[in-house]
């Protein structure tokens, strides 16, 4: 299978898109709902840190500044 679809139901499951997004030879397409958070620039991303004596943050994390998001009800009527 190269192609994932899903309702809102999955779409609105940040973990389970960013694991589509890191496997490779996978293309998506996911509803989600009108109040879902979205961006309309792809963000900076900072690598997790090590902390000493302790685990790396389990994902990348935004950088400071980045832009705020936006509802995607507001995105799709503009």
């Amino acid at each position: 299978m190269r192609w994932v679809t899903g309702d809102e139901v999955y779409g609105d499951l940040s973990k389970f898109r960013a694991v589509i997004q890191a496997k490779e030879g996978y293309d998506y397409v996911l509803a989600v709902s009108a109040n879902t958070p979205v961006w309309t620039e792809r963000l900076a991303l900072e690598s997790p840190a090590q902390e000493p004596g302790g685990r790396a943050r389990p994902q990348p994390s935004r950088v400071e500044g980045a832009l705020a998001p936006t509802p995607g009800a507001a995105v799709v009527t503009a």
